[in-house]
């Protein structure tokens, strides 16, 4: 591999677990910063993602739907998750996720927090700070721009 590489979610090769079939991104590329992994469902209820809640590790976890629909579990709780939905679970929160649909497929991106993360390149669009509970657009962390364009996002 050259110093990048890019491939279509489909040309990774597929893999079977005892659950829904994977493609293993991160062997594909050789990542070693974080996991990166996608799963797709073959049939509506299939489980996509494992009950449990990264506490031995502490990593967190980035889900995103990129086909179809999922409905994850965050310590009890069901969340709707369609195509284009992010799902944030830190370390400690049980988590699962079942597909909705055939052919729902689920990026999952996971990593261990470190203290602190530094600021964006000066002249980025949005400001960025270091904080303890990630934001969103309804979580603590979410403020509103000067412009009014939508959340100044912290992590």
């Amino acid at each position: 591999m050259g110093r990048y590489a890019v491939a279509q979610l489909d040309q990774i090769e597929e893999l079977v677990d005892a659950r829904c079939p994977f493609r293993p991104v991160r062997l594909h590329f050789g990542v070693t910063s974080f996991g990166v992994n996608a799963w797709t469902a073959r049939a509506a209820g299939d489980r996509l993602i494992n009950e449990h809640d990264e506490q031995d590790v502490g990593d967190e976890e980035l889900f995103l739907v990129l086909r179809g629909r999922a409905v994850f579990e965050l310590d009890g709780e069901r969340v709707d998750a369609p195509t284009g939905t992010f799902v944030f679970s830190p370390s400690g929160v049980r988590r699962t996720a079942f597909a909705e649909e055939a052919g729902t497929t689920v990026l999952a991106l996971d990593g261990t927090r470190r203290a602190r993360r530094t600021s964006l390149a000066a002249g980025s669009l949005e400001s960025w700070s270091a904080s303890e509970t990630p934001g969103g657009s309804s979580g603590e962390g979410a403020t509103s721009t000067p412009s009014g364009r939508g959340p100044t996002l912290t992590w």
